[in-house]
């Protein structure tokens, strides 16, 4: 009884998250992105950029090519709070927002993870006479970094990091 109370509390503390146990394992990183992807993708669903900005890191910046899917005014600024502003300014001008996320591939080297992951996005610009719906689908990088026992998006962009320097530079 008492081995299976302490299984059963090892496994509460570890879906808890606390400090310093973000796992390194690919399989159990690409299910924890996923989940997180999940979240962003409810968040904007759900027009509700906090609960969307929950796996993003104080280092978040997006590339303009993707910024400007969402607002004309692309993307400025860094962190948690540039997004949530970037993405209330979205909200204004749409509605009936689904966005998807599907994670097609990931490679984890270190601290970073790289997932190429496919997304659709539909919605109706409210802003423009008459409204007019929008798709877009495309495959795009969200970059992310363990960062305090967690795995936090620094980057969302339309191409891949460049390589890692493999030590031959001048």
């Amino acid at each position: 009884m008492r081995i299976l109370l302490a299984m059963l509390l090892c496994l509460a503390l570890a879906a808890c998250g606390g400090a310093g146990t973000a796992p390194l394992d690919e399989t159990a990183v690409r299910a924890l992105l996923t989940d997180e992807l999940e979240i962003i993708a409810e968040g904007l669903n759900r027009e509700d950029p906090v609960l969307a900005s929950q796996p993003v890191s104080d280092l978040f910046v997006m590339g303009n090519n993707i910024a400007v899917r969402y607002l004309d005014a692309g993307w400025t600024g860094q962190g948690v709070g540039s997004y949530r502003a970037f993405f209330d300014a979205s909200l204004a001008v749409y509605d009936n927002i689904l966005q998807k996320f599907e994670l097609t591939d990931l490679q984890v080297t270190g601290d970073v993870a790289v997932a190429r992951v496919q997304q659709d996005f539909s919605a109706v610009r409210i802003d423009r006479a008459p409204p007019e719906n929008v798709t877009a689908s495309s495959e795009e990088y969200f970059i992310f970094e363990r960062e305090d026992g967690a795995w936090l998006l620094i980057r969302w962009d339309e191409v891949p990091p460049p390589p890692e320097d493999e030590g031959g530079g001048a």
